[in-house]
């Protein structure tokens, strides 16, 4: 069994970790900078998300916070097993964090959706028109992804 990994697999590695990095950080700056703004006023809610009791901008927090999650995993597994020279533990958290990046851009994905619908919830047909090609998005990647 060969202990050596080929250069071309710790190539896509690389890839895959530049593309969990790019997740981490969109979703972290899409945390602080939430769709809708803050409440500038004085009072209880000053500082709060002014969307914050909306459906949609609930839903978007949680699909924010999975695509952070996921795609820090995948960051930590690929930088643990970096080093590595055990073919088959490579492997195997190789795919572990390539699925993980497929959830979080996934979850990303979810997040820009919500996010647009909750600050377009004044305009419902434009708002209805983004939620149905994002969606529709999920099965077109998903057959691609079955293809390659």
């Amino acid at each position: 069994l060969e202990k050596v990994l080929p250069t071309d697999i710790r190539r896509s590695a690389d890839t895959h970790l530049i593309v969990a990095v790019l997740i981490t950080i969109a979703t972290f700056a899409a945390g602080f900078t939430v769709p809708g703004g803050y409440d500038a006023r004085q009072g209880l809610d000053h500082g709060t998300a002014i969307l914050a009791r909306k459906a949609a901008f609930k839903t978007f927090v949680i699909t924010d916070f999975m695509a952070i999650i996921f795609s820090t995993t995948a960051m930590l597994i690929y930088f643990v097993v970096a080093g590595d020279s055990d073919r088959d533990k490579f492997l195997r958290h190789y795919t572990s964090a390539y699925y993980l990046i497929v959830i979080a851009v996934g979850a990303m994905v979810l997040a820009f959706i919500t996010g647009m619908y909750a600050v377009l919830a004044h305009s419902l047909g434009l708002a209805i028109a983004l939620c149905v090609i994002g969606c529709l998005s999920f099965p077109v990647n998903y057959f691609l992804l079955r293809k390659a």
